[in-house]
């Protein structure tokens, strides 16, 4: 977003009608410099205040917004012109406050007469935008992609707050950065890989204690060479998954050799008991 026009009328520091035209300034950058209290905070304030009616700085609140010099028939409002990319908004906002009546009452004193605020969006067009105040509020921060607090922290920074935008411990510097370069994307990645995680390890723990469940009832010979082989593999089974089924199929295939040896074995005496009784029944 670039600055274009600024007007303030009976606005902050100004009591009468001031006009800054940014794009008249060559090379686009400037210094705004002067004596304390000459203005200077009002004109970010201005800015923030037609942006997104707040004020910028902590210690400035919006009951400072009508001058104290405006005479009692000046309005008070701000217009605010900007660019952003090669699109041109123009947005002027009145602030509600209360002033004098412009004609005296029948007792011939002036009455207070309350403002309301509202607010006038011009979109790149011409047109008029369509809404009341919180849904114009809702525009800017569509056009600027900021919120107002985030809008303070990057455009608007004040003395002595950056420190706090750098140190911050909340998370507001990570969402204020992610709004700028828009990364979006990429915590949308990462929370799509950490869900994926974090369903994988579920998955992974649960058939771990079913694996657990299923070896406890497992028991090794001890004639069997594997079986110191199966307990370590058994305590390195979340790190080393592949041995325990390893092992399982060499002792599997041992136990197997052993039976077939054995059956057949009973095959030969079986048919030695037949002929033997054979030759005895003769």
């Amino acid at each position: 977003m670039k600055p274009v026009k600024l007007i303030m009328s009976a606005f902050g520091s100004y009591g009468g009608t001031e006009v800054i035209e940014f794009d008249k300034i060559q090379n686009g950058l400037f210094l705004i410099a002067g004596d304390t209290g000459a203005g200077k905070s009002t004109i970010f304030d201005a800015i923030m205040f037609a942006l997104y009616d707040t004020m910028s700085g902590k210690e400035r609140k919006s009951i400072m917004m009508r001058s104290e010099y405006a005479s009692d028939n000046m309005e008070t409002y701000v217009e605010y012109t900007f660019s952003y990319g090669s699109s041109i908004y123009t947005i002027k906002r009145f602030p509600a406050y209360v002033r004098k009546s412009k004609r005296r009452n029948k007792d011939g004193q002036y009455n207070i007469i309350r403002q309301q605020g509202k607010v006038e969006l011009t979109m790149p067009d011409g047109t008029a935008y369509n809404g009341k105040i919180a849904q114009v509020n809702q525009k800017i921060e569509e056009i600027t992609g900021l919120t107002a607090e985030q809008f303070n922290k990057i455009a608007l920074i004040a003395q002595g707050e950056f420190q706090e935008l750098v140190m911050d411990r909340t998370g507001k510097r990570k969402e204020i950065f992610r709004q700028i370069f828009s990364t979006q994307i990429y915590g949308d990645i990462e929370d799509i890989i950490f869900k994926r995680y974090k369903a994988e390890a579920s998955q992974i723990k649960y058939n771990s204690t079913k694996l657990e469940e299923l070896v406890k009832g497992i028991d090794f010979q001890e004639d069997s060479p594997y079986k110191e082989d199966f307990n370590i593999a058994f305590e390195r089974k979340d790190t080393e998954p592949d041995r325990l089924p390893d092992i399982m199929r060499a002792e599997t295939s041992r136990l197997k050799d052993i039976y077939n040896g054995k059956q057949n074995l009973y095959i030969e005496k079986e048919t030695e008991y037949k002929k033997l009784n054979n030759y005895i029944t003769k």
